[in-house]
């Protein structure tokens, strides 16, 4: 297949994508930059500030069960991290909680993007998604399903019990999911989840 036939295909099904979607307002927290190409590829502004970064499972479910609290602490920054010994990008903190702007090329842009999105921030139309990478526990996993918002959980094991789980089948021999941004569309269905709240 030409590079020009992927490149159109792509475009289609991202256009009929857009035109299925009915929420036109809604706010993704993910754990890694899942959430923005949801965003890039229905055309649609980051109102979220999760975007081009990752956060580890122990940070990251402890923000979600505090959401309120955490979104509304300044942001800061840290030389040093407790899960990586020099890491190459900034770090944020949120009190307690760190932030990977692993895509940011210093701290300036990180803290001017990360609260130029905040402001547009729904908190009334939040969605939020995890996935079995960077340190995320079985413990982690049941306290992201217990979450009241609508969510999805991305994994390379079919855990009976987790009502959040979309199972990624061609991961199961590997202990994580892998490229989940290229993959994930033939499992989980964003536009129909946004639209509904719901997984199937």
């Amino acid at each position: 297949m030409t590079k020009t036939l992927k490149s159109t295909r792509l475009f289609v099904k991202n256009f009929n994508s857009r035109i299925k979607l009915k929420n036109d307002n809604f706010s993704i927290i993910s754990n890694n930059c899942w959430g923005g190409q949801v965003y890039k590829n229905l055309g649609k502004p980051y109102n979220t500030p999760f975007v081009g970064l990752f956060i580890y499972g122990p940070c990251y479910i402890k923000l979600l069960e505090n959401l309120d609290y955490y979104l509304h602490t300044p942001l800061t920054f840290t030389d040093t991290s407790q899960y990586k010994e020099t890491p190459s990008y900034p770090v944020g903190l949120l009190h307690d909680i760190e932030i990977h702007f692993m895509h940011y090329t210093d701290e300036n842009e990180a803290y001017e993007k990360w609260n130029r999105r905040l402001a547009r921030f729904n908190w009334n139309n939040i969605f939020i998604k995890l996935s079995d990478r960077d340190l995320t526990s079985e413990e982690h996993v049941q306290r992201f399903d217990a979450l009241t918002y609508p969510k999805v959980f991305f994994s390379s094991k079919n855990t009976p019990g987790i009502n959040s789980l979309v199972w990624f089948r061609e991961f199961e021999n590997s202990s994580t999911v892998d490229n989940e941004m290229l993959v994930y569309k033939k499992y989980f269905n964003a536009v129909n989840w946004l639209n509904t709240g719901k997984i199937s």
